[in-house]
């Protein structure tokens, strides 16, 4: 009866294997959306139902970012803050410093597919964005960002909802607690993961409304060698 055990286990297989293939199919899923969005960059940054009216001009300067060594920055609705923290206000003034020195200089030259949107000031005009330091309301850490007056960067109230609408499904979802040194309950960010990692659209249970986006973050280097011809200048 040995080859009985050997069609037993051969059976549960094949039911685990199914299993776990209708667990990857979401049925709310737009019909191909998940398919075509998970792993496509240039998308996700063209799409313009995503997008605030300034975010092409932080799209053309974030290559500047990259230079002032920081690999990750997040997209606030009105500021693009830096992924991680400082130790002290000291040290993010001399990044800022750097930043505002990168940003000065001539930016690469985006690709023709990515020229329609991104548009840093001209050669000889000043540049639109400024850098400062801040500290991150969430966990009160020093951070760098850059902005302008009345910058708008993420789509008015983007949701979840309109995300899965335009890209469909992430490719994963995780949950971060911001660690954070106050009394009061730490934020609990879900973030949902696109184009393996480089965008990562979070939403926090803070947020004034369920679903709501509170930024976007961006992977700089994979943004950037999707965005400008390396090496290339104006």
């Amino acid at each position: 009866m040995l080859w009985c055990k050997y069609l037993a286990l051969l059976a549960g297989a094949i039911l685990l294997l199914a299993v776990a293939g209708s667990a990857a199919h979401n049925p709310d899923d737009p019909p191909g959306k998940a398919a075509e969005g998970q792993n496509d960059l240039r998308k996700i940054l063209v799409d313009r139902e995503l997008w605030g009216k300034d975010f092409p001009t932080a799209l053309g300067y974030l290559q500047a970012w990259e230079q002032a060594g920081v690999r990750k920055v997040a997209v606030f609705p009105d500021q693009i803050i830096s992924g991680t923290p400082y130790k002290d206000p000291a040290e993010a003034q001399r990044e800022a410093t750097k930043l505002t020195e990168a940003m000065a200089k001539p930016q690469p030259r985006p690709k023709p597919a990515m020229a329609p949107v991104v548009r840093p000031a001209p050669q000889g005009q000043p540049v639109p964005l400024k850098a400062a330091v801040i500290r991150l309301p969430e966990d009160n850490s020093v951070r760098l960002a850059v902005t302008a007056p009345g910058a708008q960067f993420i789509a008015p109230n983007l949701t979840v909802a309109k995300v899965r609408e335009q890209l469909g499904a992430p490719q994963r979802t995780t949950q971060e607690v911001v660690q954070t040194e106050k009394d009061e309950r730490p934020a609990v960010l879900t973030l949902r993961h696109y184009a393996n990692g480089a965008v990562v659209f979070v939403e926090s249970d803070m947020a004034p409304r369920p679903g709501q986006l509170s930024r976007v973050v961006l992977d700089v280097p994979a943004v950037a060698g999707e965005v400008f011809e390396r090496g290339a200048q104006p």
